[in-house]
């Protein structure tokens, strides 16, 4: 799985990998792989367990985070918004998975991967704030996030916030 996120994440650095990616759909494909459609049981059971390693909850939570960092990175170019909606669907398709860590109070590393993409898209495509606050699962992330008090490295690097002139709506 590193390879799968090490692979696809550089190539969406490139604008020809961005395209490519995008014109591929790989937010959809992503939203389809039933290893990450189909969470372990262990997760709903024993929420806790995605912090031991060696669990099948512990590699889902790490193969849930890459694919969220390869959603992370294709929010990096300038067409970014083109995407924005496709990243939330995805997301949204897990929110059980995130509802549950949200009401463990787990600290992952995927759970606060999915909240920095959700707030950063919240502020910065401003035509599908309905989306998020129309979404339960949506809008906690965004909230959770917005109600942090420290800045966390997630938000670095981010967005391509300056992209509003050339980025479709």
């Amino acid at each position: 799985m590193y390879f799968f996120q090490t692979f696809f994440t550089r190539y969406a650095t490139s604008e020809s990998g961005w395209n490519v990616l995008s014109e591929l759909a790989v937010t959809e494909i992503l939203a389809e792989m039933p290893v990450l459609t189909e969470p372990p049981k262990e997760l709903f059971l024993k929420p806790q367990s995605v912090k031991t390693k060696g669990t099948a909850a512990h590699a889902y939570a790490n193969a849930l985070d890459l694919a969220l960092h390869v959603c992370k990175q294709m929010c990096t170019k300038t067409k970014w918004k083109k995407l924005s909606l496709k990243v939330l669907a995805f997301i949204q398709r897990l929110g059980e998975v995130f509802q549950q860590l949200m009401r463990a109070e787990v600290n992952c590393d995927c759970l606060e991967t999915a909240k920095a993409i959700v707030y950063e898209i919240s502020i910065n495509d401003e035509s599908i704030i309905g989306a998020i606050d129309g979404d339960h699962v949506l809008r906690q992330l965004k909230k959770a996030e917005e109600a942090k008090s420290v800045k966390s490295n997630a938000r670095k690097q981010f967005i391509n916030v300056n992209s509003s002139f050339a980025a479709p709506r």
